[in-house]
């Protein structure tokens, strides 16, 4: 990425992270952000890089909401809600700021995690007996409700010698995924209602 204060003359004067661009001060002036060729590569690169890391290519339809392949590719690489991952950092990842969350069988609020929900829930049917994925008043999944405001999530912990390897379920887009299990997870839930 390019450096904008160093690359452009007219710029609010900040270091980076806080580098921002200026209106001209009038009609005619010419001291206001300039419009460069390094400022649309700087642009086009990060989208090209973004695609090209997702396995995408340019579609050539404008970008807008509902056909963006910038977030298609943002999602590819990040993970989608509801989507597995293996998690080997030693640290828990609400400690680490990590945007996914330890399946420990605990439950969430659906409203912090709406996304997440709907790529999850086992449905109203299964909601009275599924293992896990189904809807609760409560945080310990104890009083089901296919309109509760908690999702109970999977036990799925595995310990080993130095530790505990946890399997993790992103819950933002912003998250690497290094192996997808979560679809493998949910439909062993509900074939038997059991891991």
């Amino acid at each position: 990425m390019i450096n904008y204060k160093t690359t452009f003359t007219y710029t609010n004067g900040v270091n980076f992270p806080n580098t921002k661009t200026v209106n001209a001060t009038g009609a005619g002036t010419a001291d206001g952000t300039e419009l460069v060729k390094a400022f649309g590569d700087n642009i086009w690169g990060i989208t090209q890089a973004l695609l090209d890391a997702a396995g995408l290519t340019p579609d050539s339809v404008t970008e807008a909401p509902g056909t963006s392949q910038i977030l298609d590719a943002i999602r590819k690489i990040s993970g989608s809600p509801g989507e597995g991952v293996i998690w080997w950092k030693s640290v828990d990842p609400s400690v680490s700021g990590d945007r996914v969350l330890l399946l420990n069988g605990q439950g969430i609020l659906r409203t912090s995690y709406p996304e997440l929900d709907a790529a999850t829930y086992v449905g109203d049917p299964d909601n009275a007996t599924a293992s896990a994925f189904y809807h609760a008043n409560d945080a310990a999944g104890t009083v089901r409700n296919i309109a509760g405001s908690y999702l109970i999530l999977l036990i799925a912990g595995v310990m080993y010698s130095e530790g505990s390897i946890l399997l993790a379920v992103s819950i933002r887009t912003e998250q690497v995924v290094m192996w997808e299990v979560f679809r493998i997870l949910r439909l062993k839930i509900l074939q038997d209602h059991s891991i």
